[in-house]
């Protein structure tokens, strides 16, 4: 049996983009997590951990492209749910925003107290066609 030890760093994917003079206006970083060197692991689920996009971009369909282009990378690698939180209660924008591109929030974690305490909402999108009924 081979005991040496490997290291690994599995950062994720991140998709950027550019605006007309190949500035970068936003980005989109996600992991999709199937397992290291075949080791058996389902390879369903993927996350957003990190996404921003400057504020004059917003509003503009940029968002919802580095969402659908995540979705596509994922699904052709064989993920079947998109997971991701942002924070909650004062948050509305992010939240509308994760809504209006397909996600489900399924859970809120509340904060744990205090003024700027303000929780986390999390949310899932699935990236399988809809069961068709009988």
């Amino acid at each position: 049996m081979d005991k040496r030890l490997h290291a690994f760093l599995d950062c994720g994917t991140a998709l950027c983009s550019y605006g007309d003079e190949e500035e970068p206006i936003g980005y989109l970083w996600y992991k999709h997590d199937t397992g290291i060197e075949n080791v058996s692991y389902t390879g369903k689920d993927a996350h957003i951990t990190q996404m921003g996009l400057y504020e004059r971009y917003q509003r503009q369909g940029i968002g919802t492209k580095l969402i659908n282009d995540a979705c596509n990378r994922i699904k052709a690698a064989g993920g079947e749910y998109l997971y991701t939180d942002t924070y909650a209660f004062d948050n509305y924008q992010p939240m509308a925003f994760y809504v209006k591109n397909g996600f489900i929030p399924f859970s809120l974690l509340p904060g744990l107290g205090g003024k700027d305490s303000h929780g986390q909402v999390y949310f899932y999108k699935a990236l399988f066609p809809e069961f068709e009924n009988p």
